[in-house]
């Protein structure tokens, strides 16, 4: 990925997580080991893309994500960029002009409620600027056979308006956020199946 491009990914995972965790009181190290050795810097592959506009299936990895701690695993869309992060997991793509098209994340905070994540992350998002959900409008579904709510908002990063389509739900002991955020010339709409893939393969480990 282009030095500039991933500069932006850095900043957008940062605001787009809404520093929750930063909150964390483990922290824990950042995992260096990935299951799902993909390509960096590949833009939107031709397979996913026409998936896409035709509202097709989107390929996934063949093999799952395994978490390095051992708390999930998932199968993430194939091709794109993947990222280990403190309590969780990052993948993006980039669009054919090579820009950040959309990015996918997966984190579980150890030791809070679902209730508290999600005012974590509307504090967060006040504080930084950047839009908040707002569980009133939140539809409820379930991850891994566990209840869940899936809520759609959008915020800004710098002069961006980022799309995000966030889940969250609670298990093993963690409150989880699996989120989807599209950036300028991608939509939700667009990348909707990718989500809908990688819950329906989220496991916990």
């Amino acid at each position: 990925m282009p030095r500039p491009t991933r500069l932006l990914a850095a900043a957008a995972a940062a605001v787009l997580s809404l520093a929750a965790a930063a909150c964390s009181s483990g922290g824990g190290a950042k995992p260096t080991n990935t299951a799902v050795p993909l390509p960096t810097g590949t833009p939107l592959p031709a397979a996913f893309a026409t998936a896409v506009a035709q509202g097709g299936s989107v390929p996934l990895a063949p093999a799952p994500y395994s978490d390095p701690s051992k708390r999930f695993t998932a199968k993430l869309p194939q091709g794109w960029t993947v990222e280990p992060i403190a309590d969780g997991v990052t993948a993006s793509v980039l669009s054919p002009g090579g820009k950040l098209a959309a990015t996918l994340s997966i984190l579980c905070r150890p030791g809070i409620t679902e209730a508290e994540l999600v005012q974590e992350d509307q504090r967060a998002g006040s504080r930084l600027g950047s839009g908040a959900p707002d569980l009133a409008n939140a539809k409820p579904g379930k991850v891994a056979g566990v209840p869940a709510q899936t809520v759609a908002w959008s915020g800004k990063l710098g002069s961006l308006l980022i799309e995000h389509l966030t889940v969250y739900f609670a298990g093993k002991g963690c409150a989880w956020r699996i989120q989807l955020n599209t950036f300028p010339g991608s939509t939700i709409t667009q990348f909707r199946p990718v989500l809908d893939g990688v819950i329906a393969s989220f496991a916990f480990s």
